[in-house]
């Protein structure tokens, strides 16, 4: 099966599976000048796979606040009843240039380092037996969004981290 590479743009495009084109995460990210030549090497098909890819995994990690204009669409977005976290109202037929920045960057990131390999790891670096001891690796990422694109996509909704804390029942013996 192949893979058409479609583009929402605001209309609630049903078979869509990107928020932005090649073009427009060109755009975005020529202004990286660390990272471009990665992403300028890239065949326009990797492209479209890695925008695919990072939009599927922002959709998956975000609960997006307002509702979907259409149940149908294969997106999550257009949404109604959204503002920006300015407060200024987005339109139910726009796809919110932050938006279409978040997945850019999620996307040259992909193509730089596999973040899916990152999944997994138990996140323990060191265990000491004699009076206990356990140290956490601080890079450590169930699943998660980098920090920079969960802040890029703060007020749109609630960001899924993977880095909640809490503690169990400890028990002295």
């Amino acid at each position: 099966m192949a893979v058409v590479f479609t583009v929402e743009d605001g209309t609630v495009v049903v078979s869509a599976n990107s928020y932005l084109t090649v073009a427009e995460a060109d755009d975005i990210l020529i202004v990286n000048i660390q990272n471009y030549a990665t992403w300028s090497a890239l065949t326009t098909q990797q492209k479209e796979f890695l925008l695919i890819w990072a939009t599927k995994t922002i959709d998956y990690y975000v609960d997006w606040y307002g509702s979907k204009t259409d149940e149908d669409s294969a997106l999550r977005w257009p949404r109604t009843g959204m503002t920006d976290r300015d407060g200024n109202t987005i339109e139910t037929d726009e796809i919110p240039q932050v938006l279409k920045e978040a997945v850019a960057t999620l996307a040259l990131r992909q193509a730089i380092s596999d973040r899916t390999g990152e999944q997994g790891r138990d996140g323990i670096r060191r265990v000491k037996a004699d009076v206990v001891e356990v140290e956490f690796d601080s890079s450590y990422r169930i699943g998660t969004l980098p920090d920079d694109i969960a802040f890029m996509l703060m007020g749109l909704g609630i960001v899924h981290t993977g880095r909640g804390t809490g503690f169990g029942l400890i028990v002295r013996s």
